[in-house]
């Protein structure tokens, strides 16, 4: 596993585009639920306070438009943070297998000294270690 970083985010962008759209689609559901939910319940509140006076109307609505603007403008930031890690996450799975494949590529082309190598935290470390076992092996027996 090598410690130097990769110089692409978006390595492989169809199968990185799909894992992103996934996750985000997975967190945009409830966060639109939890929205409409939050705006029934205050729009709720007016009605029940329909009664009192057009001060404490005046001061539930705008206290209603408030909650209502930081709920979308946290929901946008934590939205932006989640793509943010869903492109490093992406990397750190697409990455490994790219570098794989290229590995392949070259054994395919019957050169035989190439090794696999990870980052530190990348996935599938078991399967760089057991495909270097394998051209180890392959290359013992061609000797």
């Amino acid at each position: 596993m090598t410690p130097n970083k990769r110089k692409q985010l978006i390595i492989t962008p169809v199968i990185q585009f799909k894992l992103i759209a996934l996750i985000l689609i997975s967190l945009s559901i409830p966060a639109v639920i939890i929205l409409f939910w939050t705006h029934t319940l205050l729009e709720q509140i007016i009605a029940l306070t329909g009664s009192q006076s057009e001060v404490i109307q005046a001061a539930i609505s705008i206290s209603i438009k408030k909650i209502l603007s930081v709920i979308i403008l946290g929901f946008s930031a934590i939205t932006i943070l989640m793509l943010y890690w869903c492109v490093i996450f992406s990397n750190r799975i697409v990455g490994p297998i790219y570098r794989l494949e290229k590995t392949l590529d070259t054994v395919i082309a019957n050169d035989f000294t190439g090794k696999v190598t990870f980052r530190k935290f990348d996935a599938f470390a078991s399967l760089a270690q057991k495909v270097n076992l394998l051209l180890e092996e392959i290359r013992t027996l061609r000797r």
